[in-house]
């Protein structure tokens, strides 16, 4: 019999076997001090592909991920200390991801009741509860990232080929994450972070955001000058939460890249 799991407009149906699966972990795991058991991720929400992990969340101890081999399933386990999963709903950085998991998720192993009283706080989660430092998180972030760039085109100048590409990968990437924060943006999984800020950024930021990442046929250079691009862009979309410190930080960085922040008044 598989297990039916309300997850938002549609109705996921569980394999039996991963909920089998996640119950044995549970019970081991309760040996060494979890106190509950959730599971999370694309094998509740029904994006799962074939070789896609078991996601299990244990509350008790904050302890280091590690990936297990149980069969046919790789099984992902985190810990979190109850304290320490109500922290991270306070991060700007987390809780696009962690919220939407925790409404999501199906609750394992629950004797104390902890496991139940996260995801009630998750479902009255709002926005609103941190938008101060929502705002303050992403002007640092994008003031931070101007480092970044510069390193990009100093190591572009010098040939340095392998560490521009690694600079220019990380700023492509992190742009999208940046203002999946900026514009308040549930996801859940990575997976669908960079698709729903492309949607809410517009078709310009997709295809600039395609060709730093290369997935056309632009060359190196052209997947550079478009990684400069993609920053000039997002320092256009929250150059009004920033102070003057970082201001002057990205203003200095855009005359560089060719973006001067005159353009954007």
């Amino acid at each position: 019999m598989r297990l039916d799991h309300d997850n938002g407009p549609t109705k996921v149906s569980i394999d039996p076997r991963i909920i089998d699966l996640s119950r044995e972990v549970a019970r081991e795991m309760s040996l060494q001090g979890a106190k509950a058991a959730l599971l999370m991720g694309s094998r509740v929400r029904g994006d799962f592909y074939p070789e896609s992990d078991v996601d299990l969340t244990f509350i008790g101890g904050d302890r280091e991920y590690e990936m297990q081999c149980r069969g046919e399933f790789l099984v992902s386990v985190y810990w979190r200390s109850f304290e320490s999963m109500r922290r991270l709903l306070t991060q700007p950085s987390e809780v696009g991801g962690l919220v939407p998991a925790l409404r999501n998720a199906i609750i394992i192993d629950d004797p104390e009741g902890l496991a139940s009283r996260l995801k009630e706080e998750a479902y009255s989660w709002t926005w609103d509860s941190i938008n101060e430092q929502c705002d303050v998180w992403v002007a640092e972030q994008i003031a931070g990232y101007a480092e970044d760039v510069q390193r990009m085109i100093g190591h572009l100048r010098l040939s340095r080929v392998l560490f521009a590409a690694v600079l220019r990968n990380v700023i492509s990437v992190r742009m999208g994450a940046v203002l999946a924060v900026h514009l308040r943006i549930f996801y859940d999984t990575e997976n669908r972070l960079w698709d729903l800020v492309s949607k809410e950024m517009g078709d310009h930021w997709r295809n600039v955001q395609g060709a730093a990442l290369g997935i056309g046929n632009e060359n190196f250079e052209e997947t550079c000058r478009a990684t400069l691009e993609l920053y000039s862009l997002t320092v256009k979309k929250v150059i009004h939460l920033m102070n003057k410190r970082q201001y002057e930080v990205v203003s200095h960085t855009c005359e560089i890249i060719g973006y001067p922040l005159s353009e954007f008044r």
